[in-house]
C-alpha cells in the first residue's frame, strides 16, 4: 500500500475532526470541505494516472457489475424498509428526486475513492479476502463514531468491494449506494439514523461535545 491511502484518510478525517469543531457551521466550513476533497480527488486521479489502475469505467463489466449489484441491493432494501415499517419510523424524505442526484453524485465519488485507490492499494499489498476486508474496514472507520452507519458502511462496502472486484464499474455500485443512503434515511428517524452524520459532526447533531 502507497502513501496515497494514508494520505487520503489523513484528509478526511482531519475535515471531520478537526476543521468542524473549530469552524462548526461557519461558511468557511464548505470551503475547506471543498478544498478537502478537491485534493482528496486530485491525488485519487493522480495515482491512477501513475499506477493504470484505470478510472472504473470499464464497458465491458457494466451489465455483470449491475447484475451483482442487483442481488446485493434489493434483499438489503427489503430488510432496511421492512425494519423501519415494524419500527413505525417509515417515511417519504422530501425534495426525493434532487435529494437524489444529490446522494448519486456524493456516492460515485466515495466509490471512485474507495474502489480505484484504496481497494486498489489494499490488494498491492495484500491478499484478496484480507483486502477487501481491509477496504471495507477503512470505508466503515471514516463512518465512525455513528453507530448505525458505521457497521452498515462495513457490510456495505465489503458487497461493493467485491462485485468492483469481480467487475470494474462504478456505476451499478454507486446506484446501490444512493438507493441504500435513501432507503436508510426514509426507513429510520434522524434520531437513529443520527442525521446521517459522521466525524464531530455527529456529536453537533445530537448535541453533545459542543
Amino acid at each position: 500500500m502507497t502513501l496515497i491511502t494514508p494520505a487520503v484518510l489523513a484528509l478526511l478525517l482531519a475535515q471531520m475532526w478537526v476543521a468542524v469543531p473549530i469552524l462548526g457551521s461557519q461558511g468557511s466550513l464548505r470551503l475547506t470541505s471543498l478544498a478537502a476533497l478537491a485534493i482528496v480527488l486530485a491525488l485519487c486521479a493522480w495515482s491512477n494516472r501513475r499506477h493504470g489502475g484505470g478510472w472504473g469505467f470499464r464497458i465491458q463489466s457494466l451489465g455483470p457489475a449491475a447484475r451483482l449489484a442487483a442481488l446485493l441491493t434489493l434483499p438489503a432494501l427489503a430488510v432496511i424498509l421492512g425494519a423501519g415499517r415494524e419500527l413505525g419510523s417509515l417515511h417519504a424524505p422530501g425534495r426525493l428526486a434532487p435529494r437524489f442526484a444529490v446522494l448519486l453524485l456524493w456516492a460515485l465519488v466515495q466509490q471512485f475513492i474507495l474502489q480505484t485507490v484504496i481497494l486498489r492499494e489494499a490488494k498491492s499489498a495484500l491478499p484478496r479476502q484480507a483486502a477487501l476486508l481491509t477496504a471495507a474496514g477503512l470505508f466503515a472507520l471514516i463512518h465512525l463514531p455513528n453507530p448505525l452507519l458505521t457497521p452498515v458502511t462495513f457490510v456495505a462496502a465489503l458487497g461493493w468491494c467485491w462485485v468492483y472486484d469481480r467487475h470494474p464499474n462504478l456505476l451499478p455500485i454507486a446506484l446501490s449506494h444512493a438507493v441504500a443512503s435513501l432507503a436508510l434515511a426514509a426507513a429510520f428517524d434522524p434520531a437513529t439514523t443520527g442525521g446521517m452524520r459522521v466525524g464531530y459532526g455527529y456529536f453537533l447533531h445530537h448535541g453533545s461535545w459542543s
